[in-house]
């Protein structure tokens, strides 16, 4: 981090997307600083062959819900009332459990 007089351009800022990330550091009782710091780079987590293969179905089941008819979608969504539930949740949870499907809701 380092601390700049003021933020530059907003052309700039968006110029140097990816590269350096402007903000402004706000510290309780303290005056706003203008600050840099180089792009923050999220690494990869170390996926296990086992947690690959436990992301799939939700892939597929996701991939499948966003395809769902509007009146279909209606339909799940009067299975989830009361329930804290969309009507995505239950779509989802019948995808992924489609044996019981009186346990859903």
């Amino acid at each position: 981090m380092a601390i700049i007089p003021q933020l530059p351009a907003m052309h700039i800022i968006d110029g140097m997307r990816g590269t350096l990330d402007f903000y402004v550091l706000c510290r309780h009782g303290a005056a706003k600083t203008a600050c840099v710091r180089k792009w923050p780079v999220m690494k990869k987590a170390n996926m296990t062959e086992g947690s690959i293969a436990a992301q799939l179905p939700f892939a597929e089941a996701a991939r499948a819900v966003a395809m769902v008819d509007e009146d279909v979608q209606k339909l799940y969504a009067e299975m989830a009332e009361g329930t804290g539930w969309t009507w995505k949740d239950v779509a989802m949870s019948l995808f992924l459990n489609p044996v019981n499907i009186y346990s859903v809701v």
